[in-house]
């Protein structure tokens, strides 16, 4: 809370509790279909939108995301991607 402010933990607190809400209004409805990859990639692509405007807000669902954010305030790191080594040729 010194790091990020009061903010911060309210907007995460509200994203932990819609999140948390979310999962178990969703969890008793019917699949919409029954190919495995294809759900994965539906939950992988509305669970990432999802993060994705928690991120944009300033808020956070986890610790990762948060030295994420702690890590963009002190390197001016991007908070949505990570640094890579460019391997050279030998």
């Amino acid at each position: 809370m010194k790091k990020l402010g009061g903010r911060f933990v309210a907007r995460t607190a509200v994203a932990m509790t819609a999140f948390s809400l979310s999962v178990s209004l969703f969890e008793h409805l019917e699949s919409v279909t029954q190919e495995y990859l294809l759900s994965v990639s539906f939950g992988g692509v509305i669970l990432g939108f999802g993060v994705g405007l928690v991120i944009r807000f300033n808020g956070c669902l986890d610790g990762t995301e948060t030295v994420a954010m702690l890590l963009n305030r002190k390197y001016n790191l991007p908070v949505g991607q990570l640094p890579y080594l460019k391997v050279r040729d030998s």
